[in-house]
């Protein structure tokens, strides 16, 4: 099955002096679901939200924290 739908996102964005940058950004999307064919199939239009918070490290925060993954 394919669908399709839209999204839109908006945003800030804080810099610092010190380097690095926080980010905080919406997105809303509306989705057109589909799932199977004849008349068990599942559709829908949904509407879907997410809240995105980013924080970009500057590089020398490696001198106070030191993380392995």
């Amino acid at each position: 099955s394919v669908g399709f739908g839209y999204y839109a996102v908006v945003g800030l964005e804080a810099m610092f002096e010190e380097g690095g940058n926080l980010e905080l950004n919406l997105r809303a999307s509306r989705d057109n679901i589909r799932l199977g064919n004849g008349d068990g199939a599942y559709q829908e239009k949904l509407w879907n939200f997410s809240l995105y918070v980013t924080w970009l490290i500057p590089p020398h925060i490696g001198d106070f924290v030191r993380a392995s993954f």
